[in-house]
C-alpha cells in the first residue's frame, strides 16, 4: 500500500521559507490565514501560516459576539489557535449605549481555530541576488480608486465634527469614507504586488472563502506575551521628500507638528485609559512618545504602550477592554463613536478593526487594519477605508488630502531597481574618490530602504582590488546594489575619451 507524500506546506518537518506557493496555498484554500511580522522594510523577519482549520467561527449578530469570544478563550485553553479578524462594527456589542442598526457585509467577526501554524521564515536572503519570479507581481497594472465621499462632503463633515468640538460633544474624530476598486484576477498576486510598495511590520492575508482580506497594515494593535501587553498606536502623517534631504526636513516638520503631536498624545492618553481596565495598578507606562517611522510614501508618529495584566485576564477581557482601537475612533471613545455613526454613510467592516491570531501560551498578535483591501472573490470588487484625525484646528482640504495621501500605496506602480555607483580604479593609486562614493551610496540606499552594509561593502571592493592587482591600465568599476544588499561588481577596461571637438555655438 502507498500513501501520498504530505504537502510541503503542511509537511511539519521541515522548516517553510517564504515563497509565492505560500501565497499561492492561502489563494486555493478558504479558511487559511497568512499573519506576517516583518522586523524591517528590507525583507526580514517571519510569518504565521495557519492551515486546515477544525472550526470556522462566524458572527454575524451582535448578541453573538461575546460568546463567540468566550468560545476562542475555550479554544485557546484546549491548546488550539485562534487566527482571524474583528470588524470594527463588532466594539458595538461591548457597550449598550452604541446603536446596532446596521451591520457589515462582512461578518462582524471570523476566526478559525488551528492546530500549530507553519512558522514561515524571511530571512535576509544572505545577500543573494533576488531570485526571478514565476509568477511576477510586476505585470499587474495599479487600480484606479473611486472614493465614495467627494472633497465637498467631506468638508461638510468636518465642518460638523468641528461644530460638535466647540460644543465638548468631542476632542477628536477619526473620519473615514470608502474607496472602490477592481481587483481582477487571484487575490494573492495583488497582495504580492501591495507587499512592495507598501512594505510594513503587520501585514496578512486571509481568505474566507467569501472575500479574500489583504491587509498591508503598520500599526500594531497589540501584542501578549504571558502577562505583558505592549500596544503601538500610530497618528500623525507627513510626506516622504523627494530627496534624502527633503526627507530630514518633513520628519522635522512632523516632529514640531503641534496638530500631530496632540492627536497622537490624545490616543496614548485614551489606550493607557483602556488597558489600565485590565492591567495591574501602577502597570502601565508610556514606553516611548511620538516616534518617527518612514515608510515608501509617509512618515508615520507611533507611541509605544506597556501593561502589565492581572492574572485572571481573558481573550473576552482583553477585546472588550481595547476594541476597537482608538487610533481609529478618537476621544472620548465612546461619544465619537457615536459620532462617527451618524456621520459616516456606511459600516466600516474589517477596516479599523484587527486582524490577528492568540495562542494557547497566552500569546497574542493583532494589527489595527488600516489600509486593508477587502475583495469578492466572484466578481473582483474591492474596497478599502481611508481617514484621518479631525481635531479643532482641522483645516478640510488638507484633512482630505491626507487622506488619499494614505492611499498612495495602491495605485503608486512598484520598481524593482538597484542602485548603481561607478568607480575609477588606477595602478598604484586604487580607487578614487573612494569616500565621497562610499557617502553617496549609503545615502541613496538609506532614501530608499536599501540595506548598506559598508564592511561588506568594503569586502567586495578589497576582493576587486585584488583582481586587479596585475592591471596596467585604468579600470571602471560598477557595482550594482540590490534592496537586500547584495552587490554586483563588473570591471571594464577605461578607455581613454576621445580627443574633445572644438565646437562653436552661434546665438
Amino acid at each position: 500500500m502507498t500513501t501520498n507524500p504530505p504537502h510541503p506546506l503542511t509537511d511539519q518537518s521541515h522548516d517553510l521559507v517564504f515563497a509565492p506557493a505560500v501565497l499561492e496555498w492561502v489563494e486555493d484554500n478558504p479558511g487559511t490565514v497568512l499573519f506576517e511580522r516583518n522586523s524591517s522594510r528590507r525583507g526580514g523577519g517571519e510569518g504565521r501560516l495557519f492551515l486546515n482549520p477544525k472550526k470556522i467561527i462566524t458572527v454575524r449578530s451582535y448578541e453573538e459576539v461575546l460568546p463567540a469570544l468566550e468560545e476562542l478563550q475555550q479554544a485557546v485553553a484546549a491548546g488550539l489557535y485562534a487566527a482571524g479578524f474583528i470588524a470594527y462594527e463588532a466594539g458595538y456589542a461591548f457597550e449598550s449605549v452604541l446603536p446596532r442598526d446596521r451591520l457589515p457585509d462582512t461578518p462582524l467577526l471570523w476566526f478559525g481555530l488551528y492546530d500549530r501554524p507553519r512558522t514561515v521564515s524571511k530571512g535576509k536572503n544572505g545577500r543573494r541576488k533576488p531570485a526571478g519570479r514565476r509568477d511576477d507581481p510586476w505585470s499587474l497594472q495599479p487600480p484606479k480608486l473611486l472614493p465614495a465621499l467627494s472633497g465637498e462632503r467631506y468638508a461638510e463633515a468636518v465642518g460638523r465634527i468641528l461644530q460638535l468640538i466647540s460644543d465638548g460633544d468631542t476632542y477628536q474624530v477619526n473620519l473615514t469614507f470608502p474607496l472602490r476598486m477592481s481587483l481582477p484576477g487571484p487575490a494573492y498576486r495583488w497582495y504580492d504586488f501591495f507587499r512592495r510598495t507598501q512594505r510594513v511590520a503587520y501585514s496578512s492575508f486571509l481568505n474566507t472563502g467569501a472575500v479574500s482580506i489583504l491587509s498591508l497594515s503598520p500599526e500594531l494593535f497589540f501584542r501578549r506575551e504571558n502577562a505583558k501587553l505592549v500596544l503601538r498606536p500610530m497618528k500623525g502623517t507627513a510626506q516622504r521628500g523627494r530627496t534624502l534631504e527633503e526627507d530630514k526636513k518633513q520628519v522635522a516638520w512632523l516632529k514640531e507638528s503641534e496638530k500631530n503631536r496632540a492627536e497622537n498624545l490624545m490616543i496614548v492618553d485614551l489606550l493607557r485609559n483602556d488597558v489600565g481596565r485590565i492591567a495591574l495598578p501602577g502597570g502601565v507606562r508610556v514606553r516611548t512618545f511620538f516616534e518617527i517611522e518612514r515608510y515608501e510614501t509617509v512618515f508615520q508618529a507611533t507611541s509605544t504602550i506597556e501593561a502589565r495584566l492581572r492574572r485572571d485576564i481573558t481573550i473576552p477581557d482583553i477585546i472588550r477592554a481595547l476594541f476597537p482601537s482608538g487610533s481609529v475612533t478618537g476621544a472620548p471613545k465612546i461619544r465619537t463613536m457615536q459620532i462617527i455613526r451618524e456621520l459616516e454613510e456606511v459600516p466600516r467592516g474589517v477596516y479599523t478593526g484587527s486582524i490577528g491570531y492568540f495562542g494557547p501560551d497566552r500569546t497574542a498578535e493583532f494589527n489595527v487594519a488600516i489600509r486593508t483591501i477587502v475583495v469578492s472573490r466572484n466578481t473582483g470588487n474591492a474596497v478599502m477605508g481611508v481617514g484621518s484625525g479631525v481635531v479643532h484646528d482641522s483645516d478640510p482640504t488638507a484633512e482630505y488630502r491626507e487622506c488619499l495621501l494614505k492611499a498612495r500605496f495602491v495605485t503608486e506602480r512598484p520598481e524593482e531597481f538597484q542602485l548603481l555607483e561607478t568607480l575609477r580604479w588606477d595602478p598604484g593609486k586604487g580607487f578614487f574618490l573612494m569616500p565621497f562614493h562610499m557617502r553617496r551610496l549609503k545615502e541613496s540606499a538609506s532614501y530608499f530602504g536599501f540595506q548598506c552594509d559598508k564592511w561588506y561593502i568594503r569586502d567586495v571592493l578589497e576582493q576587486a582590488r585584488k583582481s586587479l592587482a596585475k592591471k596596467k591600465h585604468p579600470m571602471r568599476i560598477r557595482l550594482l546594489m540590490h534592496r537586500n544588499g547584495h552587490l554586483e561588481v563588473e570591471t571594464k577596461v577605461l578607455r581613454p575619451l576621445p580627443a574633445v571637438p572644438a565646437v562653436r555655438v552661434s546665438e
